[in-house]
């Protein structure tokens, strides 16, 4: 976790998200190394990524489907205005 980071260095929560998704992915390559016995390849590690359950992120608990795409996730709904700024409206919630 970034001890010192501002509001305005996360504004738009991309850094966070690219952590979190950084962060699941060297979970996803360890869970597939097996302790370093096992040969890690992008095989191995698609299967440790849908099969390995929630991996704690920065932004909340982080699971994949058997698709890769992201279950049980909030996200949070922005409005983009003319100025081409973001206003975070709320967060939806599965």
């Amino acid at each position: 976790m970034c001890t010192t980071a501002n509001a305005e260095t996360f504004q738009d929560g991309q850094e966070i998200l690219a952590h979190d998704a950084v962060w699941t992915l060297g979970v996803a390559i360890r869970d597939a190394a097996g302790g370093g016995t096992a040969a890690v390849n992008a095989g191995s590690t698609l299967n440790a990524l849908v099969s390995a359950g929630p991996v704690a992120g920065i932004s909340g608990p982080v699971e994949l489907g058997s698709d890769g795409n992201p279950q049980n996730k909030a996200m949070a709904l922005v409005r983009l205005e003319p100025d081409g700024h973001y206003v975070f409206r709320g967060v939806i919630r599965p």
